[in-house]
């Protein structure tokens, strides 16, 4: 009985989850093309950006 409000609160997080996944796919995506290109700069700021941009959402979800 107890289990059943976790399990709802699970289904609600993972929707959020992959509600928000896209952006932080894209996000990475970039990192990953500036460090393949050698463009540690442009890395670091866009990983900067994608963290910012976690941190804002976290009042939806955790980031872990």
């Amino acid at each position: 009985m107890a289990v059943f409000p976790l399990f709802i609160y699970v289904q609600k997080q993972m929707v959020l989850m992959n509600n928000h996944m896209p952006v932080v796919q894209k996000m990475q995506e970039q990192v990953a093309k500036a460090r393949r290109s050698g463009d540690m700069l442009e890395g670091k700021l866009v990983g900067v950006v994608c963290r910012a941009h976690c941190y804002r959402r976290q009042d939806k979800f955790t980031v872990e």
